[in-house]
């Protein structure tokens, strides 16, 4: 599930359908008597090709207007040999 207070009902999923990257968020409807998570998707989102270089960037670490949301999500990769990574693309789900 996700970390921040306000998302914290919310699962984020990336995963690949017939080679295609998705992101999909789920929320939490509901339990098991042994208390599992039953999960509803939300809002699926089809990413663009990221290759070996770059990472999806999830849970309030992409901001908008400089406050953090949970349901920004941004693809990055690194800038030369520095740690700090450069945004490649960004979306909202």
């Amino acid at each position: 599930m996700m970390d921040q207070n306000e998302a914290r009902d919310y699962g984020i999923d990336l995963y690949t359908k017939n080679a295609v990257p998705y992101i999909r968020i789920a929320k939490i409807v509901a339990r098991t008597p042994s208390r599992q998570p039953i999960k509803s998707s939300i809002a699926r989102m089809r990413l663009v090709p990221i290759d070996s270089t770059e990472e999806v960037i999830t849970e309030g670490l992409c901001s908008v207007n400089e406050t953090n949301d949970p349901f920004v999500i941004g693809i990055v990769r690194p800038v030369g040999d520095s740690v700090q990574w450069h945004a490649s693309h960004a979306s909202a789900l």
